[in-house]
């Protein structure tokens, strides 16, 4: 009995140091629970000022996209990452606002992690996206000041910022901010 006191502090400061290695080790990336991101308010005050950035991006394939190649049309823009589980489950409700929206850029971009491990999660969610992009250190989310993840950000196709959603998005959610967007 005395020795359970002991062994549960080393258990919990071993838990801890393990914990705080791993979120250390995403530094570049943004970090969020997801009863944070609920919390969290949609940096509304940056709608319509801010502009689609000219941040080059890299296909799957290692081809280089600018975004301000998408103006022209509405860009919805996804920050996610394969290790969010919010991202994972609003991938399939993105995939689908795409195929209803073809007038619509809808552009994947990939928060620091490697190109193979993105493949392998698209390949097995059975995922068919156009514009896996890889944003190898966060340029994106830090030109936006995106403090989570998932966030998907609406631009109109003047390449102005109209709305920004952080967290996981509805199918309803995504109708309506291009409603606004159009």
């Amino acid at each position: 009995m005395s020795l359970t006191k002991p062994i549960v502090l080393v258990l919990l400061a071993l838990t801890s140091i393990a914990t705080g290695w791993y979120l250390g080790s995403r530094a570049n990336t943004p970090v969020v629970t997801e009863a944070a991101a609920r919390q969290t308010p949609a940096p509304s005050t940056r709608a319509g000022v801010q502009a689609l950035p000219a941040i080059d991006l890299t296909e799957l394939g290692g081809a280089t996209v600018n975004l301000q190649q998408f103006e022209g049309r509405p860009v919805v823009v996804n920050l996610w990452a394969t290790w969010c589980p919010p991202c994972r489950r609003e991938m399939p409700v993105l995939e689908q606002a795409a195929a209803d929206n073809p007038d619509v850029a809808f552009v994947f971009a990939n928060q620091a992690e490697p190109a193979d491990m993105i493949r392998d999660f698209i390949q097995g969610e059975g995922l068919d996206l156009e514009h896996v992009l890889l944003d190898t250190d966060s340029r994106v989310a830090r030109h936006f000041q995106a403090g989570a993840l998932p966030t998907t950000l609406f631009f109109g196709a003047d390449g102005k910022l109209e709305n920004v959603h952080m967290g996981e998005v509805s199918g309803a959610q995504i109708d309506n901010y291009l409603r606004e967007t159009q």
